[in-house]
């Protein structure tokens, strides 16, 4: 018990210290840490330095204490939810801000609903409505939400934060001229919209609604933080109520007929002049500033007393990269230091704009007689990229044995994952592992990788080189370091393909249990699970593997007969549950079509997604896989059908410029073309080069639709489909034009080659 809280107060102390450093770092760097590994500490310090005008926008909505810090710690959870879409690290402030003012809206919304039940009286029509200084406060919050985000969060700076013109422009990284415009534009659109709700815009309401940035207690900071991972029910019914991306609808057509005057005049933040004449038209956003061509890395190597490692080789790591990039050594400083064309940048380097950077990856070193370390770049100029060694570690020594209890000879372990505590050792991930708690939320609570959850075979085989086991079907791991946690991945003919969690340390074996969700709970954010599969074991262990038959088959043309060479064969689901974060079993075929995927389970109801080459048209279909009596390998034939490509260019149709965006293919369900088409799976484009934001994708000739979903969640664009809208009957299934950003329908010839379309999207800035 004395070592328990030993460690839990050396952990704590070693969270605070960790908060202390993060302090400094810029917004973007916070975001990164925290969008890629959960960490807490990069949590901490964002909601200390955010969470004072965080509450006070709760409160300028809420007047009860308790619903404004509801409200509060509701912001950060959605932060959770939508950290991966947050294109611009430096605008985080105000994106908080906005996100504050929907949650207070709606808990707002939701009280007085409350209120008048409670009351056992029906609400006053709105035209009886008389309004008050605080309702006019709650109608302002409303119309600022419901402005798209250029003019948006210039608002909120110079208004709500009391930021000048200059300081906003560097805190959005656009320029001063544009920022102008945009609270020009965003006045008047703003003045319009209030005074059909019988509001005027004044300087008195807007010092109203902003108020002072308020203290934070030390105990409302760590529910907030605590709030994230693990919200109380009414928190997080109030976050998953809340629409971040959508805009607010008014609460009614028509108020008061008289209009409310507050003050007398409409005040401009510090240093700015009232413009001679408003904005006619919306503006286009400014445009990103020039991503820079190479990308400088620097950096120091130190090891475990802290001093400069000489000769410590370096690899550099990317997103969607399935090789270690070799980048040199350090120098006698430990210093090192190289650069990146920014063309050989992966396409997941960007947000989905993909004008944006947002991580260009992560640094790995390695000396003889030290485990491997690691530190994450940044896109900000000029970091300096730490990366510490360790010591000599704890081997880890393994066994394998089928369920007969005999050893299994020659089955390949690899190293898919490794992981490091936030805090001073594996202690409290452990205890939480052996309580049941192990989810991927808690991965991200407890360690720190850098790899992310897609894990690819081969990556760190340069850092480890796989091993075999021997005629005792015992293996050895070596160089992974103290108190870590490594991802295992154990093959061989015959057994089932599983990855396992193994510390560097002593312990038990763990069988994970999935945590049960609180009662609606099931889809929160925070309680996506690791496959059940998955255990824990410590640093000596044996492994019971399961039995596998392999699956072999030919993939053909639907039409020719004949065979598809280079099509990917992956399995899809097992007992009918897609496959999200276990191992990904992948197999492609040889020139006579044939594929051999081995490494499967032995379950009923496994699907194998089958995919044509990337530089042929062929839809995706999907096969089941039979579960015959007896041994040998499974039989599972496939047919593709080949169709055409389509190129597909997204536009805003204010300024015509090319918008990141997802296209789904659907067919229409009397298209003559569909006969004889195996069972196709949901079509979408694959990923577009950075350089050419324009989409290629495999369709069927005759009638179909192709639409387009901006992934990015702060985007200014509107569908203009009611929510009523009556699906239309399409394969794989019908197609809502109410979830899109905007489609076009299309009906190419048989004998097509190729067909050219254009979705065009509208920006929800006017009246």
């Amino acid at each position: 018990m004395t070592n328990q809280l030993f460690r839990r107060v050396t952990t704590h102390l070693r969270h605070t210290l960790d908060v202390a450093d993060l302090g400094g770092l810029p917004d973007g760097d916070l975001l990164a840490r925290f969008r890629e590994h959960r960490d807490r500490a990069a949590l901490e310090a964002i909601v200390r330095r955010h969470g004072p005008r965080v509450l006070a926008a709760c409160r300028g909505v809420l007047r009860d204490q308790a619903d404004a810090e509801d409200a509060f710690q509701a912001t950060f959870v959605i932060l959770l939810q939508r950290a991966p879409t947050i294109k611009n690290g430096r605008a985080l402030g105000p994106w908080l801000s906005g996100v504050a003012h929907r949650v207070a809206l709606r808990a707002h919304v939701e009280r007085a609903r409350r209120v008048r039940i409670e009351a056992r009286s029906p609400a006053k029509r709105e035209h009886e409505l008389d309004l008050s200084w605080p309702e006019a406060c709650t109608i302002l919050h409303e119309e600022l939400d419901r402005l798209p985000e250029p003019h948006r969060y210039p608002l909120i700076l110079c208004y709500l934060q009391g930021l000048t013109r200059d300081e906003a422009a560097t805190e959005l990284g656009r320029t001063v001229a544009s920022v102008k415009k945009s609270l020009e534009r965003g006045r008047d659109v703003l003045r319009r919209r209030l005074k059909k709700r019988g509001v005027t815009l004044s300087a008195g309401l807007l010092a109203a609604v902003a108020g002072p940035a308020i203290g934070l207690s030390p105990g409302l900071v760590q529910a907030a933080v605590g709030s994230v991972t693990t919200p109380t029910p009414s928190i997080a019914a109030l976050a998953r109520a809340t629409a971040p991306t959508l805009p607010w609808k008014a609460a009614g057509a028509c108020l008061a007929a008289s209009i409310l005057v507050v003050g007398v005049a409409l005040g401009f933040p510090k240093g700015e002049e009232p413009a001679k004449t408003p904005a006619a038209k919306a503006k286009p956003a400014a445009k990103a500033e020039k991503l820079p061509d190479v990308i400088a890395y620097a950096g120091t190597v130190t090891g475990p007393d802290g001093k400069p490692v000489k000769g410590a080789k370096l690899w550099l790591t990317l997103h969607g990269e399935d090789k270690l990039r070799p980048m040199g050594e350090s120098g006698a400083d430990g210093k090192f230091a190289f650069e990146l064309k920014r063309s050989e940048l992966t396409p997941e380097s960007y947000y989905e704009t993909r004008r944006e950077l947002w991580s260009v990856g992560t640094v790995l070193a390695q000396a003889p007689g030290k485990a491997v370390g690691w530190g994450h770049a940044s896109v900000s100029p000029g970091y300096d990229i730490p990366v510490q060694l360790l010591a000599d570690d704890t081997p880890v020594d393994g066994r394998v044995r089928n369920l007969e209890g005999r050893p299994v000879v020659g089955a390949t372990v690899r190293v898919v994952g490794l992981y490091r505590p936030k805090g001073i050792d594996v202690e409290l991930f452990y205890d939480d592992v052996k309580a049941g708690k192990l989810s991927q939320q808690l991965l991200y609570d407890h360690l720190i990788n850098f790899i992310g959850d897609d894990v690819k075979d081969g990556k760190l085989n340069p850092l480890y080189p796989p091993v075999t086991t021997g005629k005792d079907g015992t293996f050895t791991f070596k160089g992974l370091g103290k108190e870590r946690v490594t991802l295992l991945r154990i093959e061989g003919e015959g057994i089932e393909t599983e990855d396992v969690l193994v510390m560097t340390r002593p312990g038990e074996t763990v069988l994970a249990r999935p945590p049960a969700p609180p009662r609606g709970e099931a889809q929160f954010v925070g309680l996506r699970i690791l496959d059940g599969r998955y255990t824990v074991h410590g640093s000596r262990f044996d492994h019971a593997a399961a039995p596998s038959r392999p699956i072999a088959g030919v993939v053909r043309d639907v039409d020719t007969g004949k065979p598809v060479a280079g099509a990917v064969i992956t399995l899809q689901t097992i007992g009918g549950d897609s496959l999200t974060l276990p191992v990904r079993l992948r197999a492609k075929a040889d020139a006579e079509g044939r594929y051999a995927l081995s490494g499967a389970p032995v379950r009923k109801r496994c699907t194998l997604r089958v995919e044509g080459p990337a530089d042929q048209p062929y839809l995706t279909a999907s096969v089941d896989v039979p579960n015959p009596a007896g041994g040998g390998p499974i039989a599972v034939d496939a047919k593709l059908k080949r169709g055409i490509w389509a190129t597909v260019q997204v536009i805003d149709k204010t300024d015509k410029t090319a918008v990141g965006a997802e296209i789904d293919y659907f067919v229409m369900a009397d298209n003559p073309h569909l006969k004889g088409v195996p069972d196709i799976r949901l079509v979408r484009s694959r990923r577009a080069r950075v350089d050419d934001l324009s989409h290629r994708i495999a369709v069927l000739p005759g009638p179909g639709i192709l639409a387009a979903r901006v992934t990015s969640l702060q985007h200014p664009y509107v569908s203009l489909v009611s929510p009523r809208a009556v699906p239309i009957a399409t394969l794989p299934y019908p197609f809502r034009r109410q979830d899109y950003m905007g489609h076009v329908k299309i009906d190419p010839a048989a004998d097509a080659k190729e067909v050219k379309c254009e979705i065009g999207l509208t920006r929800g800035t006017d009246e």
